[in-house]
């Protein structure tokens, strides 16, 4: 996630990424990461909507280190 946070900075694509999946299909990004989680759905969401908050921080005027920052806090506070 933290790859793909800077990716998205990078190519310049927070405010988009940041965004639901568009449509009635499954989110590919929650699908992706939820089949590298071992099917854990709600885990799944969890962690997308934590990048997701994260990148459109960044796409809001935020400063991608303390977003970047939030993010890893997020993802490595356990349960």
């Amino acid at each position: 996630m933290e790859v793909s946070f800077d990716a998205a900075i990078r190519f310049g694509v927070t405010r988009i990424l940041a965004e639901p999946s568009p449509g009635d299909w499954p989110d590919p990004v929650a699908g992706t990461v939820e089949h590298l989680i071992s099917g854990n759905s709600i885990a799944a969401q969890c962690v997308v909507a934590a990048w997701r908050g994260a990148l459109l921080a960044v796409a809001n005027g935020s400063s991608p280190k303390a977003a970047r920052s939030g993010l890893v806090w997020v993802l490595a506070t356990p349960a």
